[in-house]
Formats: C-alpha cells, sequence, structure tokens
C-alpha cells in the first residue's frame, strides 16, 4: 500500500470531513503511526509480511468494502480501526522478534480476522473499543527475552526493524507532549545510530568498556541503539559517550535527548534502556 498515507487520505479510508468533524482530523496520527509502523516492518523484515492480509482487509472495511458483506457493509468505525491496527501491530513485532514458523502465524492472524468480522456485524454497542490481546503470557515473555537479546543491529533486517520500532515509540512519547504537532513529528527525518559505536576503540571506550569481546556483543543491542534525526559523521559516532551527550540532549526525538541525563554508557545503562522500551511497548500494545 502508499508510503505516503496522510491525512488527505481521510476520506479514502472512509472518514470524511465534511460533516465538521475536527476531532478525526486531530487523532490520524493515532491511525498513521501504526499504518507507517506496520508498512515500514511488512516491507523491510520479511517474517511479518504474512501480517498484510490484515492491513488490507481494514483497509477495505475502513472504505465499506470488507470481505463477507460485498459493497453494502458500513464503514469501520474510527475508534474500531485503531482497535485492529493495535492487535496488527502487537502481531507484526512478535513475528520480527520470534521469528515462528508459517503454520503458528496463520494460528495467530485467523482467529483476529474471525474477532473482526464478528465484531463488526454485531450491534455497535456490545462491542469493546479497548485493546485487543493477541499474545499470551508465554509469547509476551519469548518476545522481550528476544527484544533484549538478539543482535538487531548486526544484520540489515535487524536495523530496518529497529529504526521502525524506535520511530513508533518515540513518536508514541513526542505526541502526548504539550504542543507537538501529530503531522510534524512523523515526518521528523529518523536515523539509527548505536551509542557505544559497533567498533568501539579502547581509547574513547576502553575506561568503561575494557573487553573488546564485551563491546561486540553488546553494540548490536536494541537497548544500545537510538534514533537521530541528522545522520552522525563516523567521527562523530566513535567519540566516547561524554562528548556525545550534548548531541543526543539536543535531539528532537525524545528517547534520545533523555540520554543526555546519563553521566556513563555502560552495561547497566544498556539494560536499563531496553526495560525501558519494554515498559513503552506494554504500554501502546499491552
Amino acid at each position: 500500500w502508499s508510503s505516503d498515507v496522510c491525512s488527505s487520505d481521510l476520506e479514502l479510508l472512509g472518514f470524511s470531513n465534511k460533516s465538521g468533524n475536527s476531532k478525526i482530523t486531530k487523532s490520524w496520527p493515532s491511525i498513521q503511526m501504526p499504518l507507517d509502523f506496520l508498512r515500514d516492518m511488512i516491507q523491510g523484515v520479511s517474517a511479518t509480511k504474512e501480517v498484510e492480509m490484515i492491513v488490507l482487509e481494514l483497509l477495505l472495511r475502513a472504505g465499506g468494502g470488507g470481505t463477507s458483506s460485498g459493497n453494502n457493509q458500513k464503514k469501520l468505525p474510527f475508534h474500531r480501526l485503531e482497535r485492529y491496527l493495535n492487535a496488527a501491530e502487537q502481531l507484526v513485532l512478535y513475528f520480527a522478534l520470534v521469528r515462528p514458523t508459517a503454520r503458528e502465524k496463520m494460528v495467530k492472524l485467523f482467529p483476529l480476522l474471525e474477532t473482526i468480522e464478528a465484531e463488526e456485524v454485531s450491534d455497535g454497542g456490545t462491542v469493546p473499543s479497548g485493546k485487543l490481546n493477541m499474545l499470551n503470557e508465554d509469547e509476551s515473555s519469548a518476545m522481550y527475552t528476544a527484544l533484549a537479546n538478539n543482535s538487531l543491529g548486526s544484520n540489515a533486517a535487524g536495523k530496518r526493524l529497529s529504526l521502525a520500532l524506535l520511530k513508533r515509540l518515540n513518536l508514541s512519547v513526542m505526541l502526548k507532549q504539550e504542543g507537538v504537532n501529530g503531522g510534524d513529528a512523523i515526518a521528523t527525518d529518523a536515523y539509527l545510530e548505536p551509542i557505544l559505536p559497533n567498533k568501539a576503540t579502547k581509547k574513547a571506550w576502553g575506561d568503561v568498556w575494557p573487553n573488546k569481546a564485551d563491546r561486540d556483543i553488546s553494540a548490536p543491542k536494541l537497548g544500545n541503539l537510538c534514533l537521530v534525526s541528522k545522520k552522525a559523521l563516523s567521527k562523530e559516532m566513535k567519540v566516547s559517550f561524554p562528548e556525545k551527550k550534548s548531541r543526543y540532549a539536543s535531539e528532537i526525538w525524545p528517547l534520545t535527548a533523555k540520554l543526555g541525563e546519563r553521566d556513563v554508557w555502560d552495561d547497566v545503562a544498556i539494560k536499563d534502556n531496553s526495560a525501558m522500551m519494554v515498559e513503552l511497548i506494554k504500554s501502546i500494545w499491552g
């Protein structure tokens, strides 16, 4: 689907603003964020391509098409589109991190399609509007373990996953900040950067990371990655953490800006950063 989803697509998705419904226009980032995240994941991480069937089903329903009721189907209410996109995001992240088999993916996807169908043919007043919980306790645990332990920064697919996820988490924080315009936030440039460099030198990092093997293991972890709005020069990426702090502190991306509050970037800091991401994930999708 289009990589240029924006507020002008409201009518395409069945949400006309001609009646003066400014609430929909104001809330559009809550739709664009998951759509962008799902698009980036499905296009960038092959293990998630099956989730596209959910997205296409929702886009059809949003326009009043759907697969079961023909052209007479009612357009999908805005709050339910949010509900179902949130469920799809849970699955796309689980698929990307845990890599279940094709059969296991279908076992998760078909119940979501069935839930969407069942809710949309029932009376509107009886259908809940909150989040759908798509993962059981064991699946959630496996996903969070993979998030902390996988070396996502060591390969192209992992970097695309990390970039998409970190942008989604940062945007979620940004849109809760007072005075931040949703459209401007979503349009912000984003580049992935390892805080502890992939080729950290002993001169710059030896005091905190004296063991090269430890540096090599920790550098590709998601907890060591951050977003920057301007791609850093190679020499800027390799300097010590105290020298990086001022650049991070001035970043528009809030999770990166918060790094400027730290005095040292060590193994504990990476684990703390990873735990913070898990809590954010839980707040968005839990």
